[in-house]
């Protein structure tokens, strides 16, 4: 830590550390009678609170900004319904060419049921792509808001882009 920024901002009445190592030493000159401690204290304070607006707020308040934005979640649902609706498209011409491998022949009743049972398997896909982003987006900003971080490696093990 460097003393000097310290001493300067704080005035005269705080010493460097080498002469707080001596006997004798005081951090507070007795010539500031009962108040001269609250006063250094106020000033520490206030220059820790300088010190913390001028270094970190800015990213504060980025970070509230991303939390509070919903244009990336509309995105990124946007492309896990994509995903999911591709999965199941491909889902469902996997079992159309098996069938035809085997020579199985659908007849329009039982074509029927498969449409229904796919379309309803590509619905509960899209609507968990949905939700599952959304609680992801909810569990990594909260994770924000209590100081948690993670690496976006980390993010991908846990399925939580």
């Amino acid at each position: 830590m460097n003393n000097s920024f310290y001493s300067q901002s704080l005035g005269s009445n705080i010493g460097a550390t080498s002469n707080l190592a001596r006997p004798g030493a005081y951090l507070v000159s007795p010539s500031f009678g009962k108040t001269g401690a609250s006063e250094t204290y106020s000033k520490i304070s206030r220059a820790m609170w300088q010190d913390y607006l001028d270094r970190f707020s800015m990213y504060e308040d980025q970070l509230r900004d991303q939390i509070n934005n919903d244009q990336l979640l509309s995105d990124q649902v946007a492309r896990n319904v994509a995903y999911s609706n591709q999965a199941n498209d491909t889902a469902r011409r996997d079992a159309v060419n098996r069938m035809r491998s085997y020579g199985v022949q659908l007849s329009p009743s039982q074509n029927l049921k498969f449409n229904k049972r796919f379309n309803l398997q590509k619905s509960l896909g899209e609507i968990d792509a949905k939700n599952f982003t959304r609680l992801a987006k909810s569990e990594r900003d909260m994770g924000a808001l209590i100081g948690q971080a993670q690496s976006s490696g980390a993010l991908r093990e846990n399925g939580n882009v």
